[in-house]
Parts: structure tokens; sequence; C-alpha cells
């Protein structure tokens, strides 16, 4: 890669860097769109929400999933999003595209947690009604509609 000199005593090229990015105020959201329900119309973002922050009146102990796969992915979110700053920066990408590697990415990392997550068993009652001791993991609704969307600021599905 070779050096390029630049002469912009004023930063006036930094400057509309810097407007370029505090102007866009679109935003990754990554978790389950309202409206999707397992086959018997159990809501699957009910379903999210309550092994997210658990439910002790039912039983249900915190799951989380969802911050705890941000949380886990955050060096790597970090990471490229550092990198799509450098490329935008330089012309070679849009902000769009990095909104979208950055939730392709996070959704990922949710969903691998769904799968890999180290959480308290099911009930026994839940065990021998699902089979499996594995929270989270019945019918594989849950994992497969965790998504992102990329929205404006204050707008937005909720997810």
């Amino acid at each position: 890669m070779g050096a390029r000199i630049v002469n912009d005593t004023r930063f006036e090229g930094l400057k509309a860097l810097h407007r370029r990015f505090a102007s866009d105020k679109r935003r990754v959201l990554v978790g389950v769109p309202k409206g999707k329900a397992e086959e018997d119309g159990t809501s699957i973002a009910m379903i999210a929400v309550v092994h997210e922050f658990g439910s002790p009146e039912r039983g249900i102990p915190e799951r989380s999933f969802l911050r705890a796969g941000i949380l886990g992915a955050l060096p790597n979110l970090v990471r490229l999003n550092e990198a799509n700053i450098k490329k935008i920066a330089n012309g070679g990408f849009t902000a769009l595209t990095a909104l979208n590697q950055l939730g392709v990415m996070a959704a990922g990392a949710v969903q691998r947690q769904i799968v890999e997550g180290d959480y308290a068993p099911n009930a026994p009652a839940t065990i021998k009604a699902k089979g499996s001791s594995k929270p989270l993991l019945d019918s594989g609704q849950l994992r497969q509609s965790i998504t992102y969307q990329i929205a404006a600021e204050g707008e937005g599905e909720a997810l």
C-alpha cells in the first residue's frame, strides 16, 4: 500500500468525514421480530423475553442468550467496525454495507450463544415433555428467528 500525501492544513477532509459519520443516525437492531409464532400460536418474541430475563413466578431462570451473545462477540464487533470505518473513509465501502455486515455478525453471535450457552437445565417436567435438558433448543424456532434490521434512530420494528 503506497503512502498518500494530503495537503489539508484546514482539515476540511477530516471535518467532512466527521459530518458524514455524525449525520448517519442508523443503527442495527438484533433480536426476534414480533409476529413470529410457534405452531401452537405462542409468540416467539414472548418466549425470547421470558428466557432472556427469566420468569421466577413460572419457575423459569434467566437464560440470557441475546445480551450474552452480543457481549461475547463485542471484541469482534468492534474490530469489524474499526475495519469498516477505514473502508468507508477510503471510499471503498458504504455505511449500509458496513451496517449489514455488523448485523450479520451480531445475529450469528446470538444464534451461536443459543446453541453453545451454558444455561440452567430444563425442569424435570419440561425434560419429560421435550425429551431434552438443553434449554432454548426445542423446535429451533427461536434460533432461526434471530435476525437483524437497520433502522433510523427512533424507528424499527420491535426486536
